[in-house]
């Protein structure tokens, strides 16, 4: 299922970024989540209307930027989102440094079980495995996070 079509980005489009950093897009009161690549943008639409989540583009997995994991985690929950088998994956790793970091976070990892992979569309493989955006806000409600789509109210 790794196969999928990216579109090239144009000449210049994307900024220049500090080597072996995390990029916080949006800023979160409560969770942040952590992903790259292609469910980037499930993220962030999950996180869209509700300023409780932030999203983080892990862009740079080795080696993990620590140093942003330790902000993040401190006071906030974290939800790892990735397109891969679990086992021995991006949330592994995150779990693996905040061990050595010394930091107990509450964590939920989202992504592919450790067994044989369907085959199919991609979007809907994204959603079967639960790590599309309503697969996201579903992780969210189990942390207590109930995101809507629409903006949440005041008070």
């Amino acid at each position: 299922w790794p196969r999928g079509a990216v579109e090239p980005a144009p000449e210049g489009a994307w900024p220049e970024c500090a080597w072996g950093r995390w990029e916080v897009l949006k800023p979160g009161r409560e969770v942040y989540l952590l992903t790259f690549g292609k469910t980037l943008g499930y993220a962030l639409e999950a996180a869209a209307a509700d300023p409780r989540v932030g999203v983080v583009n892990a862009r740079f997995l080795k080696p993990l930027d620590r140093e942003t994991l330790a902000e993040l985690a401190d006071g906030h929950a974290l939800v790892t989102v990735e397109d891969h088998q679990l086992a021995g994956g991006f949330g592994a790793a995150v779990l693996e440094a905040l061990e050595e970091l010394g930091l107990r976070p509450e964590v939920r990892r989202l992504g592919l079980p450790d067994r044989f992979t369907d085959q199919g569309k991609v979007e809907s493989l994204h959603a079967k495995a639960g790590i599309d955006a309503a697969g996201i806000r579903r992780a969210l409600a189990e942390l207590g996070v109930n995101v809507n789509v629409s903006a949440p109210r005041a008070g």
